[in-house]
C-alpha cells in the first residue's frame, strides 16, 4: 500500500525558503503519523511551525510519503523532498501524474537555484523516484499514476483500522 501524506495547496505560496518548507512538510509527515495512530516523532513538536489542526480546511495535494523515507535513510537531500513535494502539487493541479517540471516555476515558489532543481530531478531519476516519460522533458511519479486505487486503499485501511479498535 501507498501511504499519501496530505499537504496544504498554499505550501508553496508561502514565500518559505528550501530548508523552511522542509520543515513544514516534516511537520505534516510528523503530525500524519501521530493522528494515524504510529506514534510520535520523539524530539520533534511539529505545532511549533504550523496549524496542524486547520489542515482539514484547506485544499490539498497529496505526496507519497516514501520521499521522507527515503531521506530518513540518507538516499536523497531536504532539497529533493521539497522539489518532490512541488512536482505532486504539479501532478495534483494537472490531475496527470506525467508532468513536465517547470524549473524557473518551481526556483520561483521553492527559493531553490535552478542548477540544484537540476540535480535534484536528475537525483529522483536515478533512485526511480521519478520517471522518464517517453515525451522529452517529461517525467511520471510512479506513485501517483492510479490515484483512485490509492485512495480506495488507503480507506479500505482506516476502516479496517477502525473495525480492529472496536473489536478490542
Amino acid at each position: 500500500m501507498i501511504a499519501l501524506l496530505p499537504l496544504p495547496n498554499s505550501l508553496f505560496d508561502s514565500n518559505l525558503n528550501s530548508e523552511d518548507l522542509y520543515a513544514h512538510i516534516y511537520s505534516y509527515f510528523s503530525f500524519h503519523l501521530e493522528k494515524e495512530g504510529y506514534g510520535k516523532i520523539e524530539g520533534f513538536d511539529y505545532q511549533e511551525l504550523v496549524d496542524l489542526e486547520s489542515l482539514a480546511e484547506f485544499e490539498k495535494f497529496y505526496m507519497p510519503i516514501n520521499i521522507i523515507a527515503a531521506h530518513l535513510y540518507g538516499l536523497i537531500r531536504g532539497i529533493d523532498v521539497v522539489v518532490y513535494a512541488y512536482l505532486c502539487y504539479i501532478a495534483f493541479e494537472s490531475d496527470n501524474s506525467t508532468i513536465k517540471p517547470n524549473i524557473g516555476e518551481i526556483a520561483m515558489k521553492t527559493k531553490i537555484k535552478k542548477t540544484e532543481i537540476r540535480n535534484s530531478i536528475n537525483n529522483l531519476v536515478s533512485l526511480k523516484i521519478l520517471i522518464h516519460s517517453s515525451n522529452s522533458g517529461y517525467y511520471s511519479i510512479i506513485e501517483l499514476k492510479h490515484p483512485t486505487i490509492i485512495f480506495k486503499t488507503e480507506a479500505l485501511m482506516r476502516d479496517m483500522k477502525k473495525r480492529r479498535k472496536t473489536m478490542l
